[in-house]
C-alpha cells in the first residue's frame, strides 16, 4: 500500500486467475489494493515523464534525451497496463464473492489521510 518503488512481481494471467479462485476475500482485497497502489503510482511517473515531454523544444524532441524518455514512458505505459489487467481478474473475483474491490479514489484517500496526520 505504500508508495514504495518495490513492486509486486507480474505473474501470467493463468496464474493470476488460479491464485485468485483459491484466495479469501481478505487476500484478494489485499492483492487488488496493493495493484491499485501500484497502478495509481505508475500513473503519477507517467504523467510526470510526459510533463518533461511536453517541455521539450521542437529541436530538443529528436535529441537521445527525448527518445530515452519516451522509451521510458512507454515502459511504464506498459506496467501500469499490465498491473491493471491483472487487478481487473482479481476485482472480478472480489465482486463474485460479494465484496467490493478497491479503487483509485480509495488510494487517493488514504494517501491524503495518511500524509495530512504526518
Amino acid at each position: 500500500m505504500s508508495g514504495c518503488n518495490q513492486k509486486t512481481p507480474l505473474k501470467p494471467f493463468e496464474v493470476v486467475r488460479a491464485e485468485a479462485e483459491a484466495m479469501s476475500l481478505e487476500e484478494l482485497q489485499k492483492t487488488a489494493w496493493t495493484l491499485v497502489a501500484e497502478i495509481y503510482d505508475g500513473k503519477q511517473k507517467l504523467d510526470q515523464l510526459e510533463a518533461e515531454l511536453n517541455q521539450l523544444s521542437p529541436a530538443e524532441r529528436s535529441t537521445k534525451k527525448a527518445k530515452a524518455l519516451d522509451e521510458h514512458a512507454g515502459r511504464v505505459r506498459g506496467d501500469v497496463n499490465a498491473r491493471a489487467q491483472r487487478y481487473f481478474i482479481y476485482a472480478d473475483r472480489i465482486r463474485a464473492l460479494g465484496g467490493i474491490p478497491p479503487k483509485f479514489n480509495d488510494i487517493i484517500r488514504h494517501r491524503t489521510r495518511r500524509d495530512s496526520s504526518a
